[in-house]
């Protein structure tokens, strides 16, 4: 009986630590398919220069220009990545906690998130990501940073189009809320953190709000 009575709180607690792995690649999943996409729509929708036969009052034109814009975006992103290929995005594996936020004021700190925050920024220590359950989208693929990066040269942006880093990610009991950071790089002084606030409806993972944190 006394074997009985250590084994089942041992297991209830692996078994909450196997659900939030779980939760925390979901959250990563998410966030890398969003900034992918994200990205590559901005690189198949150049900013175009102005068309002169437009005058700058003509606001019913331009609306109906960029009403067919929008009609065609899966025709244009498909034919931007046929004719481009899919971007290559490393990944750091390791998540680092958050740094210099105890004394920031985050404006979307609400009631919901409150709390969750203040866990977030007691964070310690590092965790590693396991890559291979990360998966690939139509957008890109996935190399892991690390292993590349003694062998690439200009800190790495030679060889990948994107560098994604992740800090620790806080959940709430539940865990069905999440706080994150993650770093967006493209190059030597181009990219940009942000701290992301997550909530899990109907089974997948949303962005509520994006707080931006730094840009190069």
């Amino acid at each position: 009986m006394k074997k009985l009575l250590i084994i089942l709180p041992l297991l209830l607690f692996l078994n909450c630590k196997e659900t939030q792995k779980e939760a925390k690649y979901e959250v990563v999943q998410t966030l890398y398919n969003y900034i992918t996409k994200y990205h590559t729509h901005i690189l198949a929708f150049p900013v175009s220069p102005p068309d002169p036969k437009i005058e700058s009052d003509s606001l019913q034109k331009i609306l109906e220009r960029d009403k067919e814009i929008i009609k065609d975006t899966t025709k244009i992103v498909n034919s931007y990545l046929e004719k481009e290929g899919r971007s290559v995005v490393c990944i750091d594996k390791k998540q680092s906690p958050s740094i210099g936020l105890s004394k920031r004021k985050i404006p979307y700190i609400t009631k919901n998130f409150d709390s969750l925050y203040n866990d977030f920024i007691k964070i310690k220590g590092t965790q590693a990501l396991d890559l291979t359950k990360i998966k690939d989208n139509r957008y890109s693929v996935i190399i892991p940073y690390d292993d590349y990066y003694p062998e690439m040269s200009n800190k790495g942006f030679d060889k990948c189009d994107m560098v994604l880093t992740f800090s620790r990610i806080a959940f709430n009991k539940e865990e069905n809320k999440a706080i994150v950071i993650m770093a967006t790089n493209f190059g030597r002084l181009n990219g940009f953190s942000a701290l992301y606030f997550l909530e899990k409806e109907k089974g997948e993972w949303k962005i509520k709000c994006r707080e931006g944190l730094s840009i190069s």
